[in-house]
């Protein structure tokens, strides 16, 4: 049965006293009743902290879910920059293999025109050579021509001397024959020499 305390105050539920109970004094109700208070604030302030994390987390949650969507599109922007820039890349390294196959062939054409060039040189210096060559010959030539002309004209002079000689001597003018005898002797071995000197100098 329940009893009432003697300042007018109800007792809380579990703190009635009983027959046969002694009651207890008023300050070890109040520590109690303080006791009981002090956890009701403590369980309060721990819902309200709980609320609070809650809360927190929520807000980083949403926070993250944010910053996530943004990463996603910026990711899908950054693949199709590297998708675009890639393709770029592509079409530029295929140009720069179309100039370097270009130049390649220029190359090889540079090369063959300065193999021309050297041969068309060497072919010049062989022609120059061989003109010095024909011009040397010409002038020896030249100068074995009139070299065998003086042999002949010397024989000439000769021939000549020797047919007025033997018409002397047929005319029986061997005076005439005695007064030519000597140039005509003169002319003969002037004209033996000259061609001793042409055979010794042209062979």
């Amino acid at each position: 049965m329940n009893t009432q305390d003697p300042d007018g105050l109800q007792p809380l539920p579990g703190l009635a006293f009983t027959e046969g109970e002694t009651p207890q004094s008023p300050w070890r109700r109040r520590l109690l009743i303080g006791g009981v208070a002090l956890t009701v604030l403590l369980l309060a302030a721990t819902a309200a902290g709980a609320t609070y994390v809650a809360w927190t987390n929520k807000d980083r949650a949403d926070r993250w879910e944010a910053r996530a969507a943004i990463l996603e599109r910026n990711v899908a922007a950054l693949d199709e920059a590297v998708i675009t820039r890639t393709e770029d890349l592509n079409e530029r390294t295929s140009e720069l293999n179309r100039m370097a196959a270009i130049v390649k062939k220029a190359e090889h054409a540079i090369k063959r025109s300065e193999a021309d060039v050297k041969n068309l040189e060497r072919r010049q210096r062989a022609l120059a050579a061989e003109k010095a060559e024909v011009e040397d010959a010409r002038a020896a030539l030249a100068l074995e021509a009139d070299a065998l002309e003086a042999v002949a004209q010397a024989y000439v002079d000769c021939k000549t001397g020797l047919v007025e000689l033997l018409n002397y001597v047929l005319d029986d003018d061997y005076y005439s024959a005695g007064a030519v005898v000597g140039s005509v002797r003169s002319d003969c071995d002037s004209a033996d020499a000259s061609l001793d000197g042409y055979l010794a100098t042209f062979g």
